[in-house]
């Protein structure tokens, strides 16, 4: 050993020790006191040293401080330690190239101090426990302690702690090979400093975790953790608490893990927080959790791919924030078994049954849908195919095909309906083609047809039967589950519009919803007033779980809101001047206020009463709404369930209203198959009512119509009734004339009263304009007669300064004003 002392001295200061070989005991030590000079130890070159210490303590000095132990190999205990306090200086500390080493360590403890903070543990192979360990305290200078390049540890696990600071703190672990168990640890406290740890690659780790805790600071705080390769559980968890400043934690690319868990809660803090796991491959379970609360910052959680995942789950939890929120779950394909949003314990599949086609031919790849109440569903669905087997996919259009769900070979559901349109992928592949097909129910030819037509004296159901029997659906296509009774409308118009939004506005009016049912190898079109939903064949009763390996809802939300408590119906008969058509319906559930509705296109009080009630239930149906998510592919819209097992609630009566799908199975990457829903549901008991969506038309000016004879109608006159209506055929109607499409029209007159007034009849076939009152199509009166050659006008040319009243007889009334 060789030891250098200098004393009271400016110069600088060293001891070193080299090339030790076969040393039981081996120390070289530097200790500079109340000296401005650098001071540095280095212990170089030590080759089999039992115990192998070098120790540097730099005390009251603003000079460099610095330890460095290099290239130690096959050394039972090695341990080097740093400590430098009260000191400005920058101090570091560096372990590199240790091998077979039984223990080492290296910590980093970093306090009151507003120094930028690093630890690093360089190229560490094959150590059961390594460990380095730095504690500088007190000072301002910038400390470090760098792990990096640990190889073969059992578990690794990286903590940082970062508080009461509001410097940028951030933990990034890098890539961690064959770690048995390795640790490094990092506290940084009561500093303004960035600080920082980064742990070097680790490879085929046993358990992995990664926890940053960052608390009470207004800084910028981030945790990223590199890719981790063949960890057998791997978790990272993020909180970050009480907080203004961004946060973030973004976990790398994990491969081969057994269980994976990436945790984020952020809470009482008003940040934007963002937290992003990269791709993980072949995870047993993976689960990825963001909890936000009480906080208005903009939050957000991304799970990226997912491949061949066990239990996959991503949930997000925002609670008690104005902020807006998303959450983006990517793909994951060809499971193995699946948590709660992928690869179930329970094997899925999805085949497409196209008429014509071998449904092992069509493989599915990718699936996405969305099922309403009152609405048509879609599905878009990718296909691949082999090329070299004839198929061409222009062709799908128009066939009826099947989406059948099955998990562990056994059918689930089953979604009937049509080809609506085909996407060639255009792939560039050698050996298939891809297509997507958007598929639709057979009602979606209601959607093809487009006209201005006029419906005279039918209810509304009857009017739905009609439009769907000249689409070719009847019988068992359509099915009727309604209980209320429903008046003939005198006369309807269908104006500019399909005929799907034409009979949709009007069961929307009524109070009448449809779904869809598929049974007996067809989609069937049911339409109901609030008693005809059943049970969801096979999921009749779901359960809430978490964290599961069966196919169960993971997630769930519910919102409630205040809603007007009257309802007002009102509107005027004029047939019936005087009758007092006003009715009102109060609804118990609700706050206070009310909605006045008018034109509501009923003759009685009765009439009135139940679309009051009918206003009331479609406000009802909104007020408690539940949003969740689920790995249950049997639901769907208008199906009812029974939700069991939620921590915070009773058996809940669901009655499901929106159901969105997403499903990925084939992606080449020898990723997991996985499925997952969103959907929204309201109480079983309350009564369910659609919301007005499908648009009225209004026509703001006027139409041409002509003056019919009508049935009773005869010779040179028109008919007209005992109010002094004329039967008008309007133009735009597509029914045949003589009256068939006519209805009695009122004109406007320009003198009128009890019993006094002036009318000058009109004959058939003459033209008139025919306006509407509120713009509605269905409430028409004539506002005068148009000339044309047909019918000219009695002042022309010839006589264009004469006043003529001349009857159809020959009768002439001149005043002539020259």
């Amino acid at each position: 050993m060789t030891t250098r002392r200098p004393s009271d001295s400016d110069a600088p200061q060293q001891e070193t020790l080299s090339h030790v070989t076969d040393d039981d005991s081996t120390r070289t030590a530097s200790r500079l006191a109340d000296s401005d000079a650098p001071q540095q130890e280095t212990l170089s070159h030590v080759t089999n040293v039992e115990p192998t210490k070098t120790v540097s303590r730099l005390a009251d000095s603003d000079a460099p401080q610095q330890e460095t132990l290099s290239h130690v190999t096959n050394d039972e205990p090695t341990k080097t330690v740093s400590r430098l306090a009260d000191s400005g200086a920058p101090q570091q500390e560096t372990l590199s190239h240790v091998t077979n080493d039984e223990p080492t360590k290296t910590v980093s403890r970093l306090a009151d101090s507003g120094a930028p903070r690093q630890e690093t543990l360089s190229h560490v192979t094959k150590l059961e426990p390594t460990r380095t360990a730095s504690r500088l305290g007190d000072s301002g200078a910038p400390q470090q302690e760098t792990l990096s390049h640990v190889t073969k540890l059992e578990p690794t696990k990286t903590v940082s702690r970062l508080g009461d600071s509001d410097a940028p703190q951030q933990e990034t672990p890098s890539p961690v090979t064959k770690l048995e168990p390795t640790r490094s640890v990092r506290r940084l406290a009561d500093s303004d400093a960035p600080q920082q740890e980064t742990p070097s690659p680790v490879t085929k780790l046993e358990p992995t975790r990664s926890v940053r805790r960052l608390a009470d600071s207004d800084a910028p705080q981030q945790e990223t953790p590199s890719p981790v390769t063949k960890l057998e559980p791997t978790r990272s968890v993020r909180r970050l608490a009480d907080s203004d400043a961004p946060q973030q934690e973004t976990p790398s690319p994990v491969t081969n893990v057994e269980p994976t868990t990436t945790m984020r809660r952020l809470a009482v803090s008003g940040a934007p927080r963002q937290e992003t796991p990269s791709p993980v491959t072949n995870v047993e379970p993976t689960k990825t959790v963001s909890r936000l609360a009480d906080s208005d910052a903009p939050r957000q959680e991304t799970p990226s791919p997912v491949t061949n995942d066990g239990s996959t789950t991503t949930m997000s939890r925002l609670a008690v924030s104005s902020a807006p929120r998303q959450e983006t779950l990517s793909q994951v394909t060809k499971e193995g078994s699946t948590g709660t949003a992928s690869g179930l314990a329970d094997l899925l599949n999805i085949r497409l049954e196209l008429s014509g086609f071998s449904s092992d031919l069509l493989q599915v790849s990718r699936l996405s849908g969305r099922e309403a109440i009152s609405q048509l569903f879609t599905f878009d669905v990718e296909v691949v195919c082999p090329s070299d087997a004839g198929v061409d996919g222009q062709t799908f259009t128009g066939e009826s095909v099947a989406i059948v769900f099955e998990q562990n070979r056994v059918e689930v559901r089953r979604v009937h309906g049509m080809v609506a349109e085909v996407h060639d992928m255009l792939a560039n592949l050698r050996d298939h083609r891809a297509y997507r097909l958007h598929i639709v129910p057979r009602a979606y030819r209601l959607a093809l047809v487009e006209t201005t037509e006029i419906s005279m004296n039918k209810a509304v159901p009857d009017l739905i039967k009609q439009k769907l029997e000249l689409v070719g659906l009847s019988g068992s296509d359509v099915e009727l589950r309604l209980t209320g009774t429903y008046a003939p409308r005198e006369f309807v118009v269908q104006y500019q519009e399909t005929d799907l939004a034409f009979i949709s506005r009007l069961a929307e009016h009524a109070g009448i919803s449809f779904f869809f049912e598929h049974q007996d190898g067809q989609d069937t079109m049911v339409f109901t007033d609030g008693a005809g939903f059943e049970p969801a064949a096979g999921a009749e009763s779901v359960q809430f779980r978490e964290n599961s390996d069966t196919r169960d809802v993971f997630e769930l939300e519910a919102r409630s809101r205040l809603v007007p408590s009257v309802y007002v119906a009102r509107d005027y008969n004029y047939r019936q001047p005087m009758l007092d058509l006003t009715s009102e319906h109060v609804l118990p559930t609700g706050y206070a206020g009310g909605v006045i509705e008018y034109g509501g296109h009923y003759k009685t009080p009765a009439e009135g009463k139940a679309l009051a009630q009918v206003r009331a239930e479609e406000r009802q149906a909104t007020q408690l709404v539940y949003a969740g998510r689920s790995a249950v592919c049997g639901l769907g819209a208008g199906a009812r369930s029974t939700l069991e097992g939620h921590p915070n609630l009773e058996s809940l009566d669901l009655l499901f209203v929106e159901v969105e799908h997403r499903a990925t199975l084939l992606t080449g990457r020898d990723e997991p198959r996985r499925y997952v829903n969103t959907f929204r549901a309201i109480p079983g008991k309350n009564t369910y009512r659609p919301p007005r969506v499908t648009p009225a038309p209004r026509i703001a000016g006027v139409v041409t119509g002509i003056v019919d004879a009508g049935p009773g109608g005869g010779g040179n006159n028109a008919q007209i009734d005992d109010q002094g209506r004329y039967m008008v055929r309007f133009l735009f109607d597509t029914g045949a004339a003589g009256g068939v499409s006519s209805r009695p029209v009122r004109m406007l007159q320009n003198h009128a009263g009890a019993n006094y007034g002036t009318h000058f009849p009109l004959k058939p076939g003459t033209e008139v304009l025919i306006a509407f009152v509120n713009g509605d199509p269905d409430r028409p009166v004539i506002v005068g007669a148009a000339p044309n050659p047909l019918t000219p006008s009695p002042v022309n040319s010839a006589n264009r300064s004469t006043h003529r009243i001349k009857t159809q007889g020959g009768i002439v009334f001149d005043l002539v004003d020259e």
